[in-house]
């Protein structure tokens, strides 16, 4: 049962009858204003972590096998490019040479 704010009053009232204001104002602090079926575990949060992890991973692998499709590419354009201007570079030498 996730306690309300006005239990939390009432409790922490009734603790400062019993206890005393430093004591009641020391144990409010300790019980959190949820219910603890709310409260995550260091097993859950490194469950969490882990397949954080294991995404991360995932997304790294997609973005570098991307990156490497665009590069070969990138570097077939250019050889074709670098090709095609050889190509006419030697076609104007040699019409240059045949005038």
């Amino acid at each position: 049962m996730s306690p309300d704010e006005r239990t939390r009053i009432e409790l922490a009232q009734r603790l400062a009858e019993l206890f005393g204001d430093d004591l009641a104002a020391y144990l409010m602090e300790t019980v959190p204003p949820f219910s603890w079926h709310e409260v995550v575990t260091k097993s859950d949060l490194r469950d969490r972590t882990d397949l954080i992890r294991a995404e991360a991973r995932e997304l790294q692998q997609e973005t570098i096998a991307v990156f490497r499709g665009e590069l070969v590419q990138s570097t077939r354009q250019m050889t074709y490019g670098t090709v095609a201007a050889m190509g006419v570079v030697a076609a104007s030498i040699i019409a240059a040479v045949k005038l």
